[in-house]
């Protein structure tokens, strides 16, 4: 099981080689991260400054998907440290990446550990009554408010097929 001292580890090991000090920035596990691998949160809107970094709970157990997400919020930080900005997934951030030997991708593939979490995480199904279409939710989301409060028919909401009518199971 992987700890935050590992990742201050590797990311003190990485300053050194790009320049930049991280040591402020807060590392935290986050166990509401479900779909998420990780974020880099920045304060000052347009000029950025990381402040901190959260990595999904349920990548502890994993080797190469929680250094990969380690790495890739390193890159978003150190990229924002270097620019004052936020590069997102820009050409800045891809160098950063190739330089630390991070995969510069903005998605990564799922793990065993994150489709456990998920499925063990949905409370509400909503179903199209038309086309049998299926949407998860693991919040009660306006969409889900929607279904619930308006007997299945929302206004403001339709299916990929343009059905209105829905039914809603809560787990």
């Amino acid at each position: 099981m992987h700890t935050i001292e590992e990742i201050r580890r590797e990311y003190q090991r990485l300053d050194q080689m790009i320049g930049v000090d991280t040591s402020g920035l807060e590392i935290m596990f986050s166990p509401q991260a479900v779909y998420q691998y990780g974020c880099c949160k920045y304060r000052n809107g347009r000029k950025a400054v990381p402040y901190k970094i959260l990595i999904a709970s349920f990548l502890k157990d994993e080797e190469t998907a929680f250094w990969d997400t380690v790495r890739h919020e390193y890159a978003h930080a150190a990229a924002a440290l270097l620019t004052g900005k936020n590069q997102g997934h820009g050409p800045v951030w891809q160098s950063i990446c190739h330089k630390i030997g991070a995969e510069p991708s903005r998605l990564a593939g799922t793990c065993p550990s994150q489709q456990g979490n998920r499925k063990d995480r949905i409370r509400y199904e909503i179903t199209c009554l038309a086309c049998g279409a299926r949407y998860e939710r693991t919040r009660r989301s306006r969409f889900v408010d929607a279904v619930l409060s308006s007997g299945g028919r929302p206004i403001l909401y339709r299916c990929r097929c343009g059905g209105q009518i829905f039914r809603c199971i809560s787990r």
